[in-house]
């Protein structure tokens, strides 16, 4: 019997992420739509001109 792999660490970067439940749960589904995302923070002009 194999072992199941576990997951690398993930960084932290400061924002929750939404809770584990099945989207095939009322529950579960509420959660995911509920679950507020925070966008990425854009570069500054002058370092996107720099890539």
């Amino acid at each position: 019997m194999s072992t199941p792999a576990t997951a690398p660490p993930q960084p932290d970067t400061g924002e929750q992420a939404p809770p584990v439940s099945p989207l095939t749960t009322k529950e579960g589904r509420r959660r995911y739509v509920e679950h507020e995302t925070i966008p990425p923070k854009l570069l500054p002009a002058t370092e996107r001109a720099a890539l």
